[in-house]
């Protein structure tokens, strides 16, 4: 019989996978609110997840708006 994989289990994997890529990323949703940032986007932009999740795109990145 297959093993069914709980939904926690595959968040959990997929949040590891995305803070051990070798580049930066960041998500937004659907109304441009910050929702992830990795470790690396952290590097690279110089900013604390902390400081920005929660926070609109444009808000934080402001020359980028256009």
């Amino acid at each position: 019989m297959e093993e069914l994989i709980s939904r926690e289990a595959i968040e959990n994997e997929l949040l590891a996978a995305m803070e051990n890529v070798g580049d930066g990323f960041l998500a937004c949703d659907a109304r441009w609110r910050i929702v992830y940032l990795n470790a690396t986007g952290e590097r690279v932009l110089g900013l604390r997840r902390e400081a920005i999740l929660g926070r609109n795109h444009w808000e934080v990145f402001p020359g980028t708006l256009g």
